[in-house]
């Protein structure tokens, strides 16, 4: 053979080797296989099982019926010290009702859930990457929504198979990924530092979905109350908790109770549990999620009532509800 004939034949199995290792990626492990691609950053850290204490509620991750939202919902099981575990399997599962729909693909099975250190490693089967790539977004912060609702998780390992795979569609998995910042976000591509959470109806009126919003800095907790008074934005398929010409007169913020002063016309939804509910807890949940916010004091025109029209009891502050979307 001749030594040209020998160079070219060098040539094209490198071409190949180049080839081969460009078509590696979302269907190849990122560096072999899990236990040789996590031994450097966890040969200090010991396994452990990821447990709490007797928990009876989890949070989960669903979509909105058009799917332009993520939607958290509460469920309940049987006191257990699993309940991370639960609550990936319940969310693999899916919904149980027609409201919303499952952000996990179909036939995903979990095979193992494991703490190093604060990051949890939750190992799926390969059924995970059946998911469009528009989808992809919504599907990892929902398992990453809802394991890192568990105090000792900072942030979430995804594997499949037992590997670190590069990526699903256009999300990188191949490093934990801490809990986004932003939920529902319809701003600008750029969001400032100042955000907060404001919480709309679904379509439907049986669910609070929480919305990214920016906020102004010198008064957040009032920024975001206007936010929830002005409704959701157009694109969002949301609805208003907030009966039109709704305003607020004012808010004062003092030792830990928000006292929130609104017009008449907020009691004009003619009526509703449902819309009565919404209303109240929209408002406390988007004033309690600013740590100095501890208790909410609804006033009309100034005046102090009993109840609303439906019967809630408004005479004395109200903390956050502990069970957001609640579903037995």
């Amino acid at each position: 053979m001749s030594r040209k004939s020998k160079i070219l034949i060098v040539f094209f199995v490198l071409l190949l080797f180049i080839l081969t290792g460009c078509i590696w990626g979302k269907d190849k492990p990122a560096d072999g296989d899990e236990s040789n691609s996590t031994k450097k950053s966890t040969d200090s850290l010991e396994r452990k099982a990821l447990l709490v204490k007797d928990q009876e509620l989890v949070v989960v991750y669903f979509a909105t019926p058009d799917r332009k939202n993520l939607v958290p919902v509460t469920l309940s099981t049987k006191p257990t010290n699993e309940a991370p575990r639960i609550a990936v399997e319940k969310l693999l599962a899916g919904p149980e009702n027609d409201f919303s729909l499952p952000t996990i693909p179909e036939g995903t099975k979990l095979k193992d859930l494991y703490l190093l250190g604060s990051t949890a490693y939750v190992d799926l089967t390969e059924e995970i990457m059946n998911i469009s790539d528009d989808m992809a977004n919504q599907t990892i912060d929902a398992l990453v929504f809802t394991l890192t609702e568990f105090p000792a998780v900072e942030d979430v390992q995804i594997l499949i198979n037992s590997q670190i795979y590069q990526e699903i569609g256009p999300v990188d998995i191949s490093k934990p990924i801490k809990r986004p910042h932003l939920i529902n976000y319809y701003g600008k591509d750029s969001p400032g530092n100042s955000l907060a959470k404001v919480y709309f109806a679904d379509a439907n009126a049986m669910y609070l979905v929480p919305i990214t919003v920016e906020v102004n800095e010198k008064n957040p907790p009032l920024a975001a109350l206007k936010k929830l008074v002005a409704g959701p934005p157009e694109k969002s398929g949301l609805i208003s908790t907030v009966w039109e010409g709704t305003g607020v007169n004012s808010l004062e913020v003092v030792d830990g109770l928000a006292t929130v002063d609104f017009n008449a016309e907020t009691l004009g939804y003619g009526g509703g549990s449902t819309a009565e509910t919404m209303l109240v807890n929209s408002v406390v949940l988007t004033l309690t999620q600013f740590p100095e916010i501890k208790g909410v004091q609804f006033l009309i025109d100034g005046e102090k009532i009993e109840y609303f029209p439906e019967g809630t009891d408004v005479s004395n502050p109200l903390s956050a509800p502990t069970k957001i979307n609640f579903s037995e």
